[in-house]
């Protein structure tokens, strides 16, 4: 990747960053799920439901799901809901 498309990346993801740190904190439903996401994380967007409805079609009882770097986690949550072990690990330090 050349150095000005990382440039534009970096640019793109802290304008992103700061209008959700603006938008403050927000509540939603999301898939059965009534969430609280604070104003620097990624919410559920509508094609969140793709993924998250996968977790909920494929995970079972014994699995074990890792939601990494994702936003708010919501999918380790679907998985853990459907009997599965969920868990979640932040890529960002907020």
């Amino acid at each position: 990747m050349s150095e000005r498309r990382v440039e534009d990346l970096r640019r793109w993801h802290e304008r992103a960053y700061q209008e959700l740190s603006a938008a403050g904190e927000r509540r939603l439903s999301y898939l059965g799920l009534d969430l609280v996401v604070p104003p620097t994380v990624f919410a559920p967007t509508p094609t969140s439901d793709l993924l998250g409805r996968a977790v909920l079609d494929e995970t079972r009882a014994d699995d074990r799901v890792l939601d990494r770097g994702t936003g708010s986690g919501v999918n380790g949550v679907l998985a853990a809901g459907r009997g599965g072990e969920g868990g979640g690990r932040a890529s960002s330090p907020t």
